[in-house]
């Protein structure tokens, strides 16, 4: 096979190759949930990916929602000798496996192959406003094949109305051979070209007449689309004001379409570079247009790089493992990478956000995806632990926004973090640093991890010296019966629940200090971490009761009996 001149990008050798689902998201790192939320990328069926700026309907979903809220898909639909690919069902009825080839945090693909030809729709960001496609397609038959691309931008559904969200303008401009779609009076602009001329452009806000175009393999062209959104409430509670129109003209969104031919001449491959870019104004959209079409593939491999170091050193599953086994190890190991995000705000080093969606630093979640990750990358998993401990606002640790801003507030008041029983991070450590031995990382993390404990002792101790969670989100366990909350009050006050799990995640800790202050050679430390560490188990061992380890009450000295009657 030989290659155009555009140039091809290609794909690790450690990568584990497979058919992975052609579902997921691209990695946004600019994207946090308070001083820039600026959305998710994520795979829009069969073929498109786009930018999801407003909220999700599941937990933590709200903060992909921009101010200007909406989304922003680049939808393909390719036809190919006249049989068109455009929805799901055109593969499933032809009996066509759609899968992903490649599937990391960097690049997505779909791949599939249809009558000699081989087709690839490679993913990924090259900047925080520039999502960036390589369509490849290889014939492999011995006649010449002929495709015509069509590239949409699907824009609007906004969330909410705000001032200046009157509908959706678009516009093509012959001299940057490109499409631009417009909230208007005021909102975020897109634009959508290619590295090659197109064929036709045209937009309209009927997804009728759009599905149309494409199946016909429509070529024409036309003005574009002035799309108004249906009437509805500002923000601010007052009307909208729209001037009146008649009814099928108000709609939510426009379908921006450029269209290419491509012709693939036997044993060729021809690459289409597509972006959709976003900007403040048309020409900071253009520009970014621009510079995604010529720097895209060199981005690309920038980040390939990076994950051919990654799964260099990443354990697999190999031989006679499920393949859904197989796929699953990747999917996890992936969503942990996107994870962790690049500094921000009071976070100087990397940290682990939980989620993508709605990044926010929680020691325990931390703890569970740095054990994962060491096992990949052990550096960036120590530069993850020792960045939550010493870029925390307080010593305990608590649950924060990038910006510094508490994400768990009690009913007592207080700014909570995670109990050391969440995730067990000082088993974390105590892992890594039996597999690493580094020190120097060790002696830097010491006086966070004590001034960790201390904080839990003097705040999280009663007047004998048992510990309790301020609240059941504290403890890990939201609303759970052994705190005896009525309805759903998971912040409300736990502070008369003596916690044997706390407990003997505390003697734990105490056990691991000792160890690393050996190992540090603070033999003064030794001694007190251990004397500690006596007097918690032997307080765990006491509160063994009626076969088992339980809560006690703080102002009886009673253990809690919880009877759970089975209702099979």
């Amino acid at each position: 096979m030989t290659r155009n001149s555009s140039m091809i990008i290609d794909l690790p050798a450690s990568f584990p190759q497979s058919d992975y689902t052609p579902f997921g998201y691209l990695d946004n790192p600019h994207h946090s949930a308070v001083l820039n939320p600026s959305g998710i990328l994520r795979t829009v069926p069969p073929l498109g990916m786009g930018f999801w700026a407003r909220a999700l309907p599941w937990p933590y979903g709200i903060g992909t929602e921009r101010r200007l809220s909406y989304l922003s898909f680049l939808h393909l639909s390719v036809g190919i000798d006249g049989q068109v690919f455009h929805s799901l069902e055109d593969f499933a009825w032809r009996g066509i496996d759609l899968v992903s080839r490649y599937h990391t945090k960097h690049l997505l693909s779909y791949d599939w192959s249809f009558e000699g030809l081989q087709i690839s729709a490679k993913y990924s960001l090259v900047s925080e406003h520039a999502l960036f496609c390589s369509l490849e397609i290889t014939n492999t038959s011995p006649q010449q094949k002929a495709c015509v691309v069509h590239a949409t931008n699907i824009y609007g559904f906004p969330a909410r109305r705000y001032w200046g969200c009157d509908g959706i303008s678009t516009i093509y401009k012959p001299f940057e051979d490109a499409a631009f779609a417009k909230v208007w009076a005021y909102g975020d602009i897109f634009a959508l070209g290619a590295n090659r001329a197109s064929s036709a452009h045209k937009a309209t806000a009927s997804d009728e007449e759009w599905t149309q175009w494409i199946t016909t393999g429509d070529l024409g062209s036309n003005e574009g689309a002035l799309v108004r959104f249906s009437p509805g409430v500002f923000h601010n509670g007052f009307s909208a004001g729209l001037t009146p129109v008649h009814e099928e003209q108000l709609e939510d969104h426009v379908n921006m379409v450029m269209s290419y031919e491509v012709n693939i001449a036997p044993g060729r491959t021809e690459v289409l570079r597509l972006c959709l870019s976003r900007g403040v104004n048309e020409v900071n959209a253009s520009a970014t247009l621009r510079h995604a079409l010529s720097e895209g593939p060199l981005r690309a491999a920038e980040q390939l790089s990076a994950d051919e170091d990654f799964y260099r050193r990443a354990p697999r599953l190999e031989e006679d493992w499920p393949e859904d086994w197989k796929h699953g190890w990747i999917y996890d190991l992936e969503t942990i990478r996107m994870t962790i995000r690049p500094p921000v705000g009071i976070f100087r080093h990397p940290w682990d956000g939980m989620q993508v969606h709605t990044p926010r630093s929680v020691l325990g979640e931390m703890s569970l995806d740095t054990l994962c990750l060491s096992y990949a990358d052990i550096d960036l998993a120590k530069k993850v632990i020792f960045g939550t401990f010493a870029d925390a606002p307080m010593p305990n640790v608590p649950c924060t926004r990038e910006d510094g801003s508490m994400n768990m507030i009690s009913e007592n008041a207080s700014e909570c973090g995670t109990a050391p029983n969440w995730g067990f991070g000082f088993l974390v450590i105590q892992s890594i640093l039996a597999r690493d031995g580094d020190l120097v990382w060790l002696r830097d993390l010491y006086p966070y991890l004590e001034r960790f404990l201390q904080w839990w002792m003097e705040n999280r101790a009663d007047d004998h010296g048992w510990f309790h969670a301020d609240c059941s989100w504290e403890s890990g366990q939201d609303g759970s019966q052994r705190f005896r909350l009525s309805g759903d009050t998971p912040g409300a006050s736990t502070v008369d629940v003596r916690t044997v799990d706390i407990e003997a995640s505390m003697a734990h800790a105490f056990r691991a200090m000792a160890e690393f202050a050996l190992r540090l050679e603070r033999e003064a430390d030794v001694r007190r971490w251990n004397e500690l560490a006596e007097d918690r188990a032997r307080r765990v061992r006491s509160m063994y009761v009626d076969g088992w380890y339980r809560d006690f009450d703080a102002s009886t000295g009673d253990p809690i009996l919880i009877r759970i009657t089975s209702t099979l």
